[in-house]
């Protein structure tokens, strides 16, 4: 059938962007080691599951906004890497 047929180049294409935007995301994060504090560096890097959990075992439980904020900042890199890629494409 069709759907077979343009299946390996969609997989291909699939991986290329894959791998394109870790490689943008790297150099993203690689700018910003150079232009931010290590806390903010931090904020940028940050994986918000793990850290919730981390605070869920201490007991802590941070406000909406809280959470909102930091999963803004953990995600602003991929999200950019994200957008430029398919910016260029």
């Amino acid at each position: 059938s069709k759907r077979w047929e343009v299946f390996p180049a969609k997989l291909i294409t699939a991986y290329m962007k894959y791998h394109a935007t870790t490689l943008i995301m790297r150099l993203y994060e690689h700018l910003a080691s150079r232009s931010f504090t290590l806390v903010q560096l931090d904020k940028l890097t940050l994986d918000p599951f793990s850290a919730a959990k981390r605070r869920q075992k201490q007991g802590e439980s941070p406000s909406l906004m809280e959470s909102v904020r930091e999963a803004w900042d953990a995600n602003l890199i991929a999200y950019l890497a994200d957008y430029s890629l398919h910016q260029i494409i």
